[in-house]
């Protein structure tokens, strides 16, 4: 009877375990553009009620994946089906959720968790077995959100970890640096601006962000900065460490836009970000450019191809994940002196495709998940079955010189530097990044030893590295010495890269050790007045700097020079943003049309930086300059692009002097916001619609009006919160690219049940004041106030005084307001959900299918 019973049990647990695996077939799928030869299928369909909407995936060396959700369901163990064997999905038996980064190592496996209990998370397998169980907090990160912290990855020596966290993360515990806090500065010449919409507007340098500890979370070190979203990282088989950053895209159109990009982060590397219009130019000495710029986007997984049985090229590709627009990229390296240029292609692309994280299967195929913000989440794979050999390639090169050269000075510690210590450190290298290598391994020596460098230096650009150094180590005192020794430099025998370096050096001189003498100041205008020639009419991105110095010296002839490049770009009508407008056709729809709208950088960077000059207007050079202004708001541009323009304007009404200002009153109160269409009501009648009943009746859509889909965005109230094809406010999402991400099931959800999901960006918040009032909406911080915008779409924000706030608490409930489509009749609400999906475009194959 006891066998009997024993035999019971074991029948009984087996038949539980099996009950715990979800098993599906291996579907084939034709909906996806991909390169000829390679063939994707479906692994697994996600079941969201039951297990989320997955955005990590990784492989754990046992021929399986883990995969995690993104809200509260948990971790999930895959194993993928082959030929007629199913796929089998299991709950992994470890309480964590909310992992965006996942990387194991054995019967190790360590997380990053984004969410409540942001932090770095060791599992463990009791059983040997790859199916975690144990738990440990390693580190504990303060963000969370879509900002917040995400990918890890083992460091290649298997020395530690590497962690990559967006820019609403602060800085963990005990971080060091081996340039102390003098790492990174705000570092701005002249006033920047804050968002005018509030995003991101308390967030300083350092930004987005790279640490490496140990495998026990003990030690650790920040590796790389000046990102603002950076959602994942790779290294190559060489050891060099790769990020994939996010660009702004509320700043589409403004002069301070980055693109996204793949960045070579080498140790120490700054990559410039920083909050509203201040991210730094990719000239700036003191930082690094991109490896390549992508464009609009939102980056989410990356991944080498190594072990993929793919073509060479795409066994050596870094491949990159953009959500928006639903298209994986891979990036082929070229090395090229002690760093790499990067080729982009387009690998696989789908409409909707919300594409979330990927990784190399141990079967050598590439698996990739979509999902996110709960929307319907699968698993697919990319195999290749064309006539290219597939062998594995020889992943691991030759380093250059120059990289042998960059890896020597990023191990250099303390030491003494005899002679010429300019030479010995390669300050002068025509190597960006040697030079950037160069220049830390001087900053980690003692101020003194910077300033004998400095003072033994012999070439301008050894000067220029050495100022830099010393203004970012010394001390007030030092200003002397630096700014004597740039005053003294040929600048106009020098050539560009040179004097964007001099420049830099002054900048950073007059913001860390300033403020400048009268003689110094006097100095320096002298020297770049020498090269008016070069910087004056604006044909480089250098002549920025150029102007903010002249504008900050106080020198009156950058008033005039800088009014007749405005006039000049914009009589030119022609943007000048190279690549981005080169590739609009690209992004069709919104995207592309912004794209090639997009006002001449040039004139609105000139103008940006003279609304702070004091200096040489007359009222000619005044009326010309604000007269600027209303022909630039028609240009497009990001969500804040308007309000920037307002603003820039009212920076310069408080600066220019009144006398110059007499009789413009009539051109600087110029409406600079866009004017509402004329819009008509609903006809109805309306119902009380559910998803399920406006998904069926939204099945087609081929004979829906564009005209009225746009009458409705705007009858509706949905432009008084959410831009969509170049119009609108930006208290909600921006909808322009809503059909990339968004099935019509995802979209009707979002329209009917609106805090099914709710993105932190725009979530609300209960705001509980010291004198009792109880505010309820989405929470814009500027400053030392917030800004409270409500359920009430019609209503201004309400502004409340930090100091007066009590109490703040997330909540639940979407601040968009319920039973917006209960006025719409069927064929109105075909027509709105037509628009959102034609991406702004009357031919959109929206309106034929």
């Amino acid at each position: 009877m006891r066998v009997f019973f024993l035999a019971f049990l074991v029948a009984l647990a087996s038949s539980i375990a099996a009950a715990d695996v979800v098993t599906q077939p291996i579907e084939a799928v034709d909906d996806l553009n991909t390169l000829d030869g390679f063939v994707v299928e479906q692994v697994f369909k996600v079941p969201r009620e039951t297990m989320g909407s997955w955005v990590s995936l990784a492989a754990d060396g046992r021929g399986r994946l883990i995969a995690s959700d993104q809200g509260g369901q948990g971790l999930y163990l895959i194993t993928p089906g082959t030929g007629d064997k199913p796929t089998e999905v299991e709950k992994l038996p470890v309480e964590l959720t909310s992992v965006q980064g996942i990387t194991v190592m054995g019967d190790t496996c360590f997380a990053v968790v984004n969410g409540g209990g942001s932090g770095l998370y060791k599992l463990t397998a009791s059983k040997g077995d790859g199916r975690f169980d144990t738990v440990e907090k390693l580190i504990t990160l303060q963000g969370g959100g879509e900002h917040g912290p995400h990918a890890v990855r083992i460091a290649p020596d298997k020395s530690g970890l590497y962690v990559i966290c967006g820019n609403h993360t602060k800085l963990p515990e005990g971080i060091e640096s081996y340039l102390g806090t003098n790492a990174w500065g705000e570092d701005h010449l002249l006033p920047q601006r804050l968002d005018p919409r509030g995003h991101a507007a308390g967030i300083t340098a350092p930004g987005g962000y790279i640490f490496k500890c140990d495998f026990d979370g003990k030690h650790i070190e920040l590796v790389s900065h000046g990102y603002r979203n950076a959602y994942d990282m790779d290294f190559n088989a060489d050891g060099e460490l790769f990020a994939y950053d996010a660009d702004m895209e509320w700043d589409m159109g403004l002069p301070w836009y980055r693109p996204t990009r793949v960045c070579h982060a080498i140790p120490g590397s700054e990559f410039g970000w920083r909050t509203g219009s201040g991210k730094w130019p990719t000239f700036y000495e003191d930082s690094l450019p991109a490896v390549v710029e992508i464009g609009p986007g939102s980056p989410v997984g990356v991944e080498f191809g190594y072990g993929l049985k793919f073509p060479a090229k795409y066994q050596k590709a870094l491949y990159i994940l953009d959500w928006t627009f639903g298209t994986i990229y891979t990036v082929t390296l070229t090395p090229d002196g002690s760093t790499f240029t990067g080729e982009l292609e387009e690998f696989l692309s789908g409409k909707p495709l919300p594409l979330t994280d990927c990784a190399v299967g141990d079967d050598g195929l590439f698996y990739f998940t979509a999902g996110g913000r709960n929307t319907e989440s699968r698993v697919y794979r990319v195999r290749y079955e064309g006539d290219e050999s597939t062998a594995p390639i020889e992943a691991q090169t030759e380093p250059t010189q120059l990289a042998k050269q960059r890896h020597q000075l990023q191990s250099m510690g303390q030491q003494s530097f005899s002679a010429d210590g300019a030479s010995a450190l390669a300050l002068e290298s025509p190597d960006r990044f040697v030079r950037y290598a160069s220049r830390l391994a001087l900053e980690r020596q003692s101020p003194r030893a910077i300033r004998k460098v400095l003072k033994e230096s012999k070439s301008a650009m050894a000067v220029a590295q050495a100022s830099i150094a010393l203004a970012r180590q010394g001390k007030p005192t030092d200003l002397q010495l630096v700014a004597r020794r740039l005053a003294s430099l040929d600048l106009a025998g020098a050539d560009t890269q040179t004097q964007s370096a001099v420049m830099r050096a002054m900048a950073l001189a007059a913001i860390r050790l300033g403020p400048l003498e009268e003689r110094q100041t006097e100095s320096w205008l002298k020297s770049l007045r020498s090269v008016k020639d070069q910087f004056a009419d604006y044909q480089t991105p250098e002549a920025a700097l150029w102007y903010e110095l002249m504008v900050y010296l106080g020198a009156p002839e950058a008033v005039e020079l800088g009014v007749a490049v405005m006039q000049r770009m914009e009589a030119a009508a022609k943007p000048d943003w190279g690549y981005l407008v080169e590739r609009s056709d690209q992004y069709g729809g919104t995207v592309g049309k912004l794209l090639e709208n997009m006002p001449p950088i040039a004139a609105l960077q000139v103008a940006f930086i003279l609304r702070n000059a004091q200096a040489g207007w007359d009222e000619e050079l005044a009326r010309q300059y604000f007269s600027f202004f209303p022909a630039a708001v028609e240009r497009s541009g990001g969500n804040s692009y308007a309000q920037h323009l307002i603003n820039i304007r009212e920076d310069a009404i408080r600066n220019i002097p009144v006398k110059a200002k007499a009789g413009l009153g009539e051109i600087i109160a110029v409406p600079l916001m866009p004017q509402p269409i004329n819009v008509t009501k609903p006809k109805g009648p309306g119902r009380e619609w559910t998803s399920a009943e406006a998904l069926d009746v939204v099945a087609q859509l081929k004979d829906s009006s564009f005209e009225n889909g746009r009458n409705l965005f705007h009858a509706t109230s949905c432009i008084k919160c959410h831009r969509f094809n170049g119009e609108g406010d930006a208290i909600g999402p921006d909808l322009s690219t809503v059909a990339n991400k968004f099935s019509k099931k995802d979209l009707i959800e979002s329209l009917v049940e609106p805090s099914k999901t709710i993105s932190d960006q725009y979530g609300s918040h209960q705001v509980i004041t010291l004198d009792g009032r109880n505010l309820i909406g989405r929470v814009v911080e500027t400053g030392d106030e917030i800004r409270v915008y409500t359920e009430d779409v019609n209503a201004p924000a309400i502004i409340v005084k930090l100091a007066d706030v009590d109490e703040m608490i997330p909540s639940k409930v979407s601040q968009m307001p319920t039973k917006l489509l209960d006025e719409l009749n069927e064929q109105e609400l075909r027509d709105l959900v037509a628009y959102l999906l034609s991406a702004g475009d009357k031919g959109s194959a929206v309106y034929r299918n």
